[in-house]
């Protein structure tokens, strides 16, 4: 972890990081089901795939095949993102502290469109919004974060990131990278443990992981 004096850049994750992607889903899921008339998967039932197979594969998984084509159609429309706290005032106060944000996130560039304008994120006061678009792997791979590093020069040395997924901790930090871990997603502090991040960098949210260190620039 850099001296916090010497901190340039906060990078950080999208979903379940910024944006309640998990609550979203829960949600229009529901939804979609209802109006399907299928069954609606328990709290446990959802958990059990969510965040660790792909969407469609959830799909599947919660309601048997064949059905993802409508059930999509529908969570689209139903599914809105909430601000996981006060994102907007974490980030202008980065700002103020004059350090430089970026998202670094798996999702599409329409899909993090989407997510931060419901989620009511100024994007204007981000540097950047890297996504597989313009990355030559997916992250959690360390290539994913070098390359954003690599375009923007930032020096890894300078740089915090922050996400809910303990691989992205691995590749983080075969970057060169900080690394801060949050709960606000599927992974417990036994699973960052697991996956080689201290105890003393995993915290509840991102306003826990981020504030301590921006206190610490005034």
């Amino acid at each position: 972890m850099p001296e916090t004096a010497a901190l340039r850049w906060l990078l950080l994750d999208l979903d379940d990081t910024l944006v309640d992607t998990r609550g979203a889903c829960r949600r229009a899921g529901i939804a979609a089901a209802q109006e399907l008339g299928l069954v609606v998967p328990t709290e446990r039932e959802f958990h059990a795939v969510y965040g660790r197979r792909h969407f469609p594969d959830c799909v599947a998984a919660w309601h048997g095949p064949g059905h993802f084509s409508q059930f999509n159609r529908i969570y689209l429309r139903e599914v809105r993102y909430a601000p996981i706290g006060d994102v907007s005032g974490l980030l202008r106060l980065a700002r103020r502290q004059g350090l430089r944000t970026g998202l670094i996130t798996n999702s599409s560039t329409e899909e993090a469109g989407r997510k931060l304008r419901d989620a009511a994120v100024p994007v204007a006061g981000l540097e950047f919004i890297s996504t597989p678009a313009d990355q030559p792997a997916r992250k959690p791979d360390s290539v994913a974060f070098s390359a954003v590093m690599e375009r923007h020069r930032i020096d890894p040395a300078e740089a915090l990131y922050v996400s809910d997924d303990p691989a992205d901790g691995q590749g983080a930090r075969g970057a060169g990278m900080a690394f801060r871990a949050v709960l606000t997603g599927i992974a417990t502090a036994a699973d960052f443990r697991s996956a080689g991040t201290a105890g003393h960098d995993v915290f509840g949210d991102v306003h826990h992981a981020v504030g301590p260190l921006l206190d610490g620039r005034r």
